[in-house]
């Protein structure tokens, strides 16, 4: 009688705690980095990005550049609202209100 009774008690705590938790996931950040913004923001930032164009780029150097938009660019440089956080022989990394994009020659004229 003790063993049901115990077991009884030890079903009801568990059954009472699990209740009591709520998980709404509100206020928290995405782990997969999937919903930074409202789906309006994400839009206009994709459009900016798009409208970004990478003419070239001089990486094999301690200070790399790049031109977007007949612009000579470094990292550190602003392009719009985007950041240039990166430049190599892959294309032009950027970051705009937390999200992070990648910039790359098109074929014409790429070795």
């Amino acid at each position: 009688m003790k063993t049901w009774f115990a077991l009884v008690m030890m079903f009801s705590v568990c059954a009472a705690s699990s209740a009591a938790v709520e998980y709404t996931g509100r206020n928290y950040r995405d782990p997969f980095g999937l919903t930074v913004g409202s789906p309006e923001t994400m839009a206009d930032t994709q459009k900016g990005i798009l409208a970004m164009k990478l003419q070239g780029i001089v990486w094999h150097t301690d200070k790399p550049r790049a031109i977007i938009n007949n612009k000579m660019v470094k990292v550190g440089s602003r392009v719009g609202e985007a950041e240039v956080i990166g430049i190599d022989k892959e294309g032009v990394r950027i970051q705009q209100e937390g999200q992070e994009f990648v910039l790359r020659l098109s074929g014409k004229g790429r070795q």
